[in-house]
C-alpha cells in the first residue's frame, strides 16, 4: 500500500509541474499576456495554441483533483488500518496479559499514588487470586477525593519487594496505562 501511495506521489509531482509549466505558458486573459517566452502564446505555438493549452491546462486539473482523492483515500485507510491494529495490540497487552518483550517496563519500586480507575481495572481486576487481591489492597487507601489510592507509610517501607512482585506479575506498568489508545 505504501508503496503504491508513493508511486502516485510523484506522478502527482510530475503533474503539478506540467500544470504549473502549461499555466506559465499561456496568455494573460487580459490581452497583454507577458507569458513565460516573453510575449504571446498564440504567436509562438500557432493560432489555435491558445484553446489547446486550456484544454490541456482542464485536463491535467482534473487528474491533479481525481490524484488528490485517490491518495488521500488510499492514506485514510491505510491510517486507519494502523490505528486499529494498535488498539487490538493493547487490548491483548492488558485484557489477556500477552506482552511483547519490550512492550512493559517492569517496576523497581511501588508506586506512591495510582489513579482509582487504574487501580481497579489495571490491577485488582488483572489479579486472579482473591487472597493476593486482598493483600495488595490492603497496601494501598483510597484518598478522600476518591482520585486516588495512596500508598500506606508502613507498607512503603516493610512490603515494598512484595508490591513491586504482585504488580510485575500482571504487568502493570503506570507509564503503558496512561498510552493506551481509546
Amino acid at each position: 500500500m505504501h508503496l503504491t501511495i508513493n508511486i502516485l506521489a510523484v506522478i502527482m509531482i510530475i503533474l503539478c509541474v506540467l500544470m504549473t509549466l502549461v499555466i506559465l505558458v499561456q496568455e494573460d486573459k487580459s490581452g497583454g499576456g507577458l507569458g513565460v517566452l516573453g510575449g504571446s502564446s498564440q504567436s509562438f505555438f500557432g493560432a489555435s495554441s491558445a484553446t489547446m493549452l486550456t484544454k490541456i491546462t482542464s485536463v491535467l486539473l482534473v487528474l491533479f483533483f481525481v490524484l488528490s482523492l485517490v491518495i488521500g483515500s488510499l492514506s485514510s485507510k491505510t491510517t486507519r488500518d494502523a490505528q486499529i491494529g494498535s488498539k487490538l495490540i493493547s487490548e491483548l497487552e492488558f485484557d489477556t496479559g500477552i506482552t511483547s518483550e519490550n512492550s512493559v517496563k517492569k517496576l523497581t519500586a511501588a508506586p506512591e499514588n495510582i489513579n482509582a480507575e487504574d487501580f481497579k481495572t489495571f490491577i485488582i481486576d488483572k489479579i486472579s487470586d482473591e487472597d493476593i487481591k486482598t493483600e495488595f489492597s490492603s497496601y494501598y487507601e483510597e484518598e478522600k477525593s476518591g482520585l486516588y489510592y495512596t500508598l500506606k507509610k508502613d507498607a512503603a517501607k516493610n512490603k515494598q519487594d512484595r508490591i513491586v512482585k504482585i504488580l510485575n506479575d500482571i504487568n502493570y506498568s503506570p507509564e503503558a496505562v496512561t498510552t493506551i489508545v481509546e
